[in-house]
């Protein structure tokens, strides 16, 4: 998703939100190539909206393979043999292979889809090479760059999330609080106190964080 599309998103669920406060993997894995190309060619394997991303901060978008200086891959649900043959192409010509995460499913309303996890996999697997990055959660490197060019306060953040190994991972790496919500990725509370990445809070719904707020105790009182 474009932040675009995110806002109208937010705004469509009585969320008030302004285009400079949203940040996903698609708008980071745009900034990431601008900073290292600020013209370069770029092929997409993903949705429109990385697409749009990638206009936004002045990139190039290709459909010749042979002509990407990157090659960047995200959720793409139409995602095909004669996109994975692009793919390749602008590989065996030297793009740079760039993900914007690697989400291995997505939690619907009808139950769990392929994420873009599948198709970083597709390419990973094709070409025999992992990205050079992953642009995404739980890269506190590049994310911490875009929180301050959007002058996030770091001290005064918490991160909210429904995926112990992004969301709580992320917040872990960057020494602030984090949130897991069980009505996504990781919905069970033993799952989420076992793991590697414990967060500092557990809530059942989105709708019990701003209660949430209000406390200060470690996961294992949560309620």
């Amino acid at each position: 998703m474009s932040r675009s599309q995110i806002l109208i998103k937010l705004n469509n669920m009585g969320i008030a939100a302004s285009f400079d406060e949203i940040l996903s993997s698609t708008n980071t894995a745009a900034l990431y190539v601008s900073m290292i190309h600020p013209h370069a060619k770029v092929l997409v394997v993903g949705s429109q909206g990385l697409k749009d991303e990638m206009l936004q901060v002045g990139l190039r978008v290709v459909e010749d393979p042979t002509e990407a200086d990157f090659l960047v891959a995200g959720f793409d649900k139409d995602l095909s043999y004669a996109k994975l043959e692009k793919a390749l192409i602008a590989h065996l010509h030297g793009a740079r292979f760039i993900a914007t995460n690697d989400d291995g499913m997505l939690p619907t309303e009808s139950g769990y889809r392929p994420g873009a996890g599948a198709v970083i996999g597709a390419i990973s697997g094709m070409i025999k090479q992992a990205p050079e990055v992953i642009v995404g959660k739980p890269n506190e490197k590049i994310l911490k760059e875009a929180f301050v060019r959007m002058n996030i306060d770091l001290d005064k953040a918490i991160i909210i999330g429904d995926s112990i190994g992004t969301d709580v991972r992320l917040a872990i790496n960057l020494d602030i609080p984090s949130v897991l919500v069980l009505t996504g990725n990781t919905r069970s509370r033993e799952e989420a106190v076992n793991s590697t990445y414990v967060p500092s809070f557990i809530v059942d719904s989105i709708a019990d964080v701003l209660n949430l707020m209000q406390l200060n105790k470690p996961c294992d009182a949560c309620v």
